[in-house]
């Protein structure tokens, strides 16, 4: 008997089961702060794709503002003598296309239809633009395969 007149393995016992619970307790903190630290890690992630699809959106908005201007461009009708109406945007990389939030996109060209098919096309780099009017077979042959983006 010991003093508090409890028999030893009792005591050794009633010792384990208190280490055992503030280990568990303990664990459990460890787990929400982990957990806590990889929700956060993948809000930054979500923030980071939402910051460049954004900065894709700006850049596609910048350009297409400016060919409308440049190109009296009529959206949702049918276009007539010289205004074109914009049917897809496409994203290169290397000459592949690419999703239009991939940040290593060089080109992006708009296909647009007219009187003539033109494709205008602008260097992200270098912000060179480049048109081509061509008839409607070829501008069909050059789009790529994949869903067109369209607006």
């Amino acid at each position: 008997m010991g003093s508090a007149g409890f028999p030893l393995w009792i005591r050794i016992a009633l010792g384990i089961a208190v280490v055992l619970f503030l280990w568990w307790r303990i664990s459990r903190k460890w787990d929400k702060a982990s957990a806590y630290s990889d929700s956060m890690a993948s809000e930054e992630e979500e923030q980071k794709k939402w910051y460049e699809q954004s900065k894709a959106d700006a850049r596609v908005q910048q350009f297409k503002k400016d060919i409308i201007n440049q190109y009296s461009i009529v959206e949702g009708t049918e276009a007539s003598g010289e205004n074109y109406i914009i049917k897809y945007i496409v994203f290169y990389n290397n000459g592949q296309s690419v999703a239009p939030n991939d940040s290593n996109a060089q080109f992006i060209s708009f296909y647009m239809q007219g009187k003539d098919h033109l494709i205008v096309s602008k260097n992200l780099s270098t912000g060179e633009v480049s048109e081509a009017k061509i008839n409607k077979m070829s501008f069909n042959l050059s789009l790529p395969e994949w869903v067109k983006r369209k607006w």
